[in-house]
């Protein structure tokens, strides 16, 4: 969408006034108004600085990859691994921070290294954009299959290579809070990979970076009303997966220049100063991949319960992958009475320590599949 704002000339409104009958006065008048009330909207518009987006991965992401060369897995049994090309499920697990649980549950962090100038709205401006932390594990293991007929079950973590291409984002101002955006992301992936059988670990880079593609819209402001994930200047995040953090040069764009992507409006016009917005899934992706991710928030959405469609048909998931209307509460009738919530099935065993939270991140989807909503 775009709108382009035509001003009055100031001479020709007073020649109006001067010469037409008093309707044509009042129309003319009007006009002036209307004008005028075109270039308040002008004037709201607000530049966007550099700083961080944090997103959290569903379940669900894929990586159907290239194929892996013929040999590169070892095999349990002595064999050589066949050419891989079955393709992985991958989720997010919570990145390390500094103060603990700073951000979590957001497992990938994207810098915007340039301020957006959005004099007017409408207006447009592309920044340089960088991804700087991405932590992914499989949702299930991979099945590699050997030469010799046998085959062995991989888990996958997912980090990102050294060295990461720079990108870019789009930013468009197409109402006074906010506006849509394009973005072009280059990830370069380091995947290692756990045989299920005996903990022995290969590292697996590609030749080249995957190229995500996505879009949204952004607010200045946070529609949920401060539940949205922000990252504090100064805190460490672990940038390498190591579970140490190790980088304190990252922050959140916090208002009046504020920044919150992954967002949906059916309102945001140059017109209207109140334009509604929610939270929505982005899809990001590339011929081999697709990324599914949310604008990352605090414990209460994170929490899941009975959503259910109009026939009665249940599923348990978060409110935000929901609809309004579909959403029975947090831990509505959810059997069995082991109710579950994102936040309390990781921190509890992450707490004991950096290994374990992995293991419960890949633990999620397993036990989300064996637990039935009903209402």
């Amino acid at each position: 969408m775009r709108y382009t704002v035509t001003r009055a000339n100031s001479n020709d409104g007073l020649g109006l006034l001067c010469t037409f009958t008093n309707r044509t006065v009042w129309m003319a008048a009007a006009a002036v108004s209307l004008s005028m009330a075109f270039v308040s909207y002008q004037a709201r518009a607000t530049d966007v600085q550099p700083g961080v987006d944090l997103w959290v991965t569903p379940s669900g992401a894929s990586y159907d990859t290239t194929p892996i060369p013929a040999g590169f897995f070892s095999c349990s049994s002595g064999g050589s691994s066949l050419v891989y090309t079955a393709g992985m499920c991958l989720q997010g697990t919570p990145i390390q921070t500094d103060p603990p649980f700073v951000i979590f549950p957001a497992d990938t962090i994207v810098q915007r290294l340039a301020p957006a100038r959005l004099p007017t709205c409408p207006s447009t401006d592309t920044v340089p954009i960088e991804i700087v932390a991405l932590q992914l594990v499989s949702c299930v293991p991979i099945t590699v299959q050997c030469d010799d007929g046998t085959s062995d079950q991989w888990d996958v973590d997912v980090c990102l290579a050294p060295n990461q291409t720079i990108g870019s984002m789009k930013i468009n101002h197409d109402c006074p809070s906010g506006g849509t955006y394009e973005a072009t992301l280059p990830v370069l992936p380091q995947f290692t990979f756990t045989r299920t059988s005996d903990g022995f670990q290969d590292t697996y880079i590609p030749d080249s970076p995957v190229v995500l593609t996505g879009g949204a819209h952004w607010s200045h402001f946070d529609p949920t009303g401060g539940l949205l994930l922000n990252l504090p200047a100064g805190m460490f995040v672990d940038t390498d997966c190591d579970g140490a953090p190790d980088n304190g040069t990252y922050a959140s764009t916090l208002l009046p220049e504020g920044f919150y992507p992954g967002l949906t409006s059916l309102d945001c016009t140059c017109n209207n100063s109140n334009a509604s917005f929610q939270k929505q899934l982005t899809v990001e992706q590339e011929r081999w991949a697709t990324h599914g991710i949310f604008v990352a928030n605090q414990e209460k959405p994170q929490a899941v319960g009975a959503c259910c469609d109009p026939d009665g048909n249940c599923r348990v998931t978060g409110q935000f992958n929901c609809q309004p209307e579909g959403y029975r509460g947090d831990a509505h009738n959810v059997r069995p009475t082991h109710a579950l919530t994102d936040r309390s099935a990781v921190t509890e065993i992450a707490k004991d320590s950096w290994a374990k939270t992995r293991a419960a991140a890949r633990s999620i989807a397993d036990l989300r599949s064996k637990t039935a909503a009903t209402v």
